[in-house]
């Protein structure tokens, strides 16, 4: 039986239209690298036509590897195709790929000599490669673990193993690690300052990051929607997050350093909002398809790698927090039918 594709052609076109309105007016927000941002916008669009149109052939393919599960949500229990979110992985690295170009040449400030120009370009390169070298290597785990059903103890190992590259360039290319303490615990510092340089403990704590992130989306599964609906409303709330840092800042573009984290994350998660929309949309009740750990791993990885390039890990953590502690609290519906 042959998958229809979960959006529409009406569902297409607004789409499209969203992303030529919000590429329209990028110009007008005065944030700086507009062509990167339209790029990203453009294949954000481009990666959910692509992801909604291969993801029934995908299902297909699941189907007839026997890559299935039980659907306990349905009358009957049916099997659904499981691990279709190695659609989504594939197209989403594939935008991220396509993007790296645009990242490249993007135009550098004026007034720079050619040689700094060329150390940045190639600073916000190796960036944006460490992180999409540490998301191949999750979405790869996933999958391994649909088609294997790896033990616990290598799910723990080999995420902290993947989060190498990244950290690695994160060390060599912004190196920050200081925390910002609340308030009340400035005056108990030296000097009152409000943040302290952890050091070496900072990558532990990013680390641990990407493996709470990826295991935290997972540890919610079998309810429909579930998992990729929480991982698109982490990825806007940081997107908005994201967008009213570069508003408040925009007058300090050139001077005030994590502008450019911001706009990194931003790159990393409009395409990932993009290539998930259509499976979002096949895993709502009643699904008829079924993310994976392939996709909860990539998604986790997504989120801690924008959240680190960003250097908002905080606001990651604390927001995946925040929707388990209200789900274990009832204070959400557990279901998204």
């Amino acid at each position: 039986m042959s998958s229809s594709p979960p959006l529409g052609r009406s569902a297409q076109i607004a789409v499209i239209a969203v992303a030529g309105v919000l590429c329209a007016a990028v110009p007008a927000c005065g944030i700086q690298c507009g062509t990167e941002m339209m790029a990203s916008i453009a294949l954000a669009a481009l990666a959910c036509i692509i992801a909604n149109r291969t993801l029934p052939s995908t299902l297909d393919s699941l189907r007839r590897a026997g890559i299935c599960g039980k659907d306990l949500n349905k009358k009957g229990h049916p099997e659904i195709p499981e691990a279709a979110g190695v659609c989504v992985g594939a197209v989403y690295c594939l935008a991220l790929s396509l993007f790296l170009p645009f990242h490249m040449m993007c135009s550098s400030p004026q007034g720079i000599p050619m040689d700094e120009a060329e150390l940045m370009s190639q600073r916000k390169a190796s960036l944006f490669m460490g992180s999409l070298l540490s998301i191949n290597a999750m979405c790869f785990l996933g999958f391994a673990d649909n088609v294997l059903d790896l033990p616990w103890r290598i799910k723990l190992i080999i995420p902290t193993v993947a989060t190498l590259p990244m950290l690695l360039v994160y060390y060599s290319s912004i190196g920050n690690t200081w925390v910002l303490l609340p308030d009340f615990m400035r005056p108990y510092l030296p000097g009152g300052h409000g943040a302290i340089d952890i050091g070496v403990l900072y990558y532990v704590f990013l680390s641990l990051l990407s493996v709470f992130c990826t295991n935290a989306i997972n540890i919610l599964a079998g309810i429909n929607g579930l998992e990729v609906g929480q991982s698109m409303v982490l990825a806007l709330s940081l997107i908005l997050n994201d967008l009213l840092q570069l508003y408040r800042h925009a007058q300090q573009a050139g001077t005030w350093p994590p502008y450019e984290s911001h706009l990194m994350s931003l790159y990393l998660l409009l395409p990932f909002v993009g290539a998930s929309f259509p499976l979002m949309v096949a895993n709502m009740y009643p699904a008829v398809a079924f993310v994976g750990d392939t996709y909860c791993y990539l998604a986790g990885m997504t989120l801690a790698a924008s959240g680190i390039l960003g250097q908002c890990s905080k606001t990651v953590s604390d927001g995946r927090g925040d929707l388990f502690r209200s789900h274990r609290c009832y204070l959400r519906p557990c279901c998204f039918s």
